[in-house]
């Protein structure tokens, strides 16, 4: 199992991994594959795996072991080459659990940043690495502070207008870290919300702008 489907949503928090789905035959099927759910908790580093299906008064819940998963999470030791994604936010739908999935198998800087607020929801470990920074701060970061005056709206409007696109501008890294910066941006919708996400191709430090 790849993917998952239409009718289920994904929902990755503290208590761990719920797959919501809309009925109880949805759930029958999803019981059918243990092993690719448990597999799916343990790369989301999720201790718990759970289906969660409407009944007549209220909802049913399926606990799904992780030690059914391909991968058992006992015999994996952690290596530094794993990559890693750092959020601040944790609910995902099929749509962000694409990206999610992607930003994991990705060896270049990635981060997706939240079209309206402008605020750097996911980095992964690249990431992290290029701007210097510890996870739990990126990815509180409003990155309306990291752009000369302009820039960025110039940036939202490109990314309604190509939607998919390689982009050549300067930019904070951190407080104290200016650079050069080549990225390819892509526009993603999932719900009734847009993102960027943001794959970074070079980065040449530079001294910080002088603030007018």
């Amino acid at each position: 199992m790849n993917n998952f489907p239409n009718d289920c949503d994904v929902i990755f928090n503290e208590q761990g991994l719920t797959l919501l789905c809309d009925s109880v035959e949805v759930a029958r099927n999803l019981l059918k594959q243990p092993s690719a759910i448990a597999t799916w908790a343990v790369r989301l580093r999720s201790k718990e795996a759970f289906i969660k299906c409407p009944v007549s008064q209220g909802f049913r819940v399926f606990r799904v072991p992780v030690c059914l998963a391909e991968e058992p999470p006992e015999i994996k030791p952690v290596v530094h080459e794993e990559n890693w994604i750092f959020s601040g936010s944790l609910a995902l739908n099929k749509t962000l659990i694409q990206i999610l999935n992607r930003m994991l198998e990705s060896e270049r800087p990635m981060a997706l940043v939240e079209m309206v607020s402008d605020r750097q929801l996911w980095i992964n470990e690249p990431m992290q690495q290029l701007l210097e920074t510890p996870a739990t701060e990126a990815t509180q970061r409003c990155m309306k502070d990291f752009w000369l005056p302009g820039d960025l709206e110039l940036l939202k409007q490109r990314c309604h207008q190509e939607t998919k696109f390689v982009h050549h501008y300067e930019g904070g890294l951190n407080p104290q870290l200016w650079a050069d910066l080549s990225t390819e941006f892509e526009l993603i919708e999932a719900g009734d919300k847009f993102y960027r996400l943001a794959t970074n191709l070079d980065a040449q430090p530079k001294l910080l702008p002088i603030k007018s």
